[in-house]
């Protein structure tokens, strides 16, 4: 186990030592981040003012401060944070530019590898809460949605139907731009018992079976499933009919993916799931990763390195679907190592819908 997933899962007093001494350290570890990578950067992100007692946890773990980046009109979030004083869920107001038409409930990564969520409002207003613990620790990476997300309707089947007249989070479109598709929008099931809601348009198909993690009711996790027949599925342990949201789920389909080289006992999940070899892509500075691996014999949690046009900038936490639905987490370092830990990570864990800007 890495030193910072060590860190995470400090108790709160001595979290509240550690946030003492990253305060009297100041800026010396993020220097020193920035000195060990020189890649260019492809993304200018804008810093986010934090609210109500909200601080950037970048002091602590090196996960970045809380910003906000927009590509080709896909808003990119990144960064980290914790509370450690107030109540208020609120941690920050987009700014105009990044604002999206509607509001969309998103999971995130919480302290210790916690189930969280993320509310952002058409106003911009952004909020944390949830099962996990947010205010010890919140990651917004991995977070993406498009600002328009257009006008291709997703038809709903199986007695699915949009939620937005309920909950003002829009209707399910798809739309896709530079090799990537981007879902949008929410769903319910007031009658019928398939999971089954849509089937994609040629155009918009992955090459490979997805399998991502989604919000549903009440900040509970649910599981979104993508057949390369186009064929979408909801199910697991959260109340997917009741409430689905499908946004910030991207998958590349017209990028050239790099196969990453497994370590450590990790194999291919792509046999017999063809759920694709895991691989990452890059395009105008934002990489995307696919596939999906396990761990048949042993316990170390890297699972791969990434090449160096492919590495973040910070150390990254992102929650994943993992083995029958469960959601767990992966960590990103600077140095590029990739690792799976929590829950069922060794059985299957799919690196679906990851994306993230790439270099310092």
């Amino acid at each position: 186990m890495t030193r910072t997933r060590s860190l995470l899962a400090l108790s709160p007093a001595l979290l509240a030592s550690a946030l003492a001494l990253a305060v009297s350290v100041g800026s010396g570890t993020a220097s020193a981040a920035t000195e060990l990578h020189s890649m260019p950067q492809n993304v200018l992100s804008q810093p986010l003012t934090l609210l109500n007692g909200w601080a950037s946890s970048q002091p602590i773990y090196g996960t970045g401060d809380p910003a906000v980046s927009e590509n080709d009109g896909i808003v990119h979030l990144s960064g980290s944070l914790h509370q450690p004083s107030g109540t208020n869920d609120e941690f920050a107001v987009l700014p105009p530019a990044y604002r999206p038409g509607h509001t969309l409930y998103l999971p995130v990564y919480t302290y210790d590898g916690g189930e969280g969520s993320l509310e952002i409002t058409p106003g911009g207003a952004m909020s944390l809460f949830g099962a996990g613990n947010t205010k010890a620790y919140s990651s917004l990476a991995g977070v993406s949605f498009p600002v328009n997300p257009g006008s291709h309707k997703v038809a709903l089947i199986n007695g699915w139907r949009s939620a937005q007249s309920t909950y003002g989070t829009g209707n399910p479109t798809v739309m896709a731009t530079d090799g990537v598709v981007y879902l949008a929008g929410s769903l319910k099931q007031p009658s019928g018992s398939s999971g089954k809601f849509a089937v994609l348009p040629k155009a918009y198909r992955p090459s490979h079976q997805l399998y991502l993690p989604v919000y549903t009711v009440s900040g509970t996790e649910g599981s979104l499933e993508i057949a390369p027949s186009g064929s979408m599925w909801l199910f697991g342990s959260g109340s997917t009919k009741w409430f689905s949201s499908l946004a910030g789920v991207s998958f590349p389909i017209g990028l050239a993916p790099h196969k990453l080289t497994l370590i450590n006992g990790w194999q291919t999940s792509q046999i017999p799931w063809d759920s694709g070899n895991p691989a990452a892509s890059i395009d105008d500075g934002i990489v995307h990763l696919s596939g999906s691996m396990h761990l048949p014999v042993g316990s170390n949690e890297e699972a791969t390195i990434l090449p160096p046009a492919y590495r973040p900038s910070h150390r990254l936490y992102l929650p994943v679907y993992t083995w029958n639905g469960t959601e767990n987490s992966l960590e990103i370092t600077p140095s590029g190592a990739v690792y799976a830990f929590h829950g069922s990570t060794t059985q299957f864990t799919s690196l679906a819908g990851i994306s993230y800007p790439a270099g310092a």
